[in-house]
């Protein structure tokens, strides 16, 4: 797989959220004046993967981005490419982080996927400091989102 399509393949969405999140953009609202943050504020960026982006060279990606953000899994069932992501990914000097993609409806279900995370981490040697940002909560079914379910 050629590089540049590996690179453009890698979905953006999640970057804005964890730019968002860590105060990288976003709107800035002082007294009376609102301003937007640009472009140029930006001071990290990276990606989000799955297996979805197939094989990745992450001492190509580390040129355009400082951290990634790979997907644990959907629910409880492993994402095939997790653990070769993470490994290559700290070896290339990226910053890193996880999502779940989430199909949990009730508070047992998203605890479970929760302990699920936890177990997984401590298993593969990815616990304790290894993770350099959160773990994001990430849910799109339609499903999860009726269920309203804090």
């Amino acid at each position: 797989m050629k590089k540049t399509k590996v690179l453009a393949s890698i979905i953006l969405g999640l970057i804005l959220s964890v730019c968002f999140a860590f105060g990288i953009g976003g709107i800035k609202k002082d007294a009376k004046k609102v301003s937007a943050w640009t472009q140029s504020d930006i001071k990290y960026f990276g990606y989000d993967i799955s297996v979805h982006q197939g094989v990745v060279d992450f001492n190509v990606m580390k040129n355009y981005a400082d951290f990634v953000i790979c997907r644990i899994g959907y629910s409880t069932s492993l994402d095939t490419r997790f653990l070769t992501y993470m490994r290559d990914a700290k070896a290339a000097g990226l910053h890193i982080g996880i999502y779940i993609f989430s199909l949990a409806e009730n508070i047992t279900q998203a605890q479970n996927e929760a302990d699920w995370i936890v177990s997984t981490l401590a298993a593969n040697g990815f616990d304790k400091g290894y993770l350099d940002f959160p773990v994001f909560f990430d849910y799109e079914q339609n499903s999860v989102i009726q269920s309203k379910t804090k």
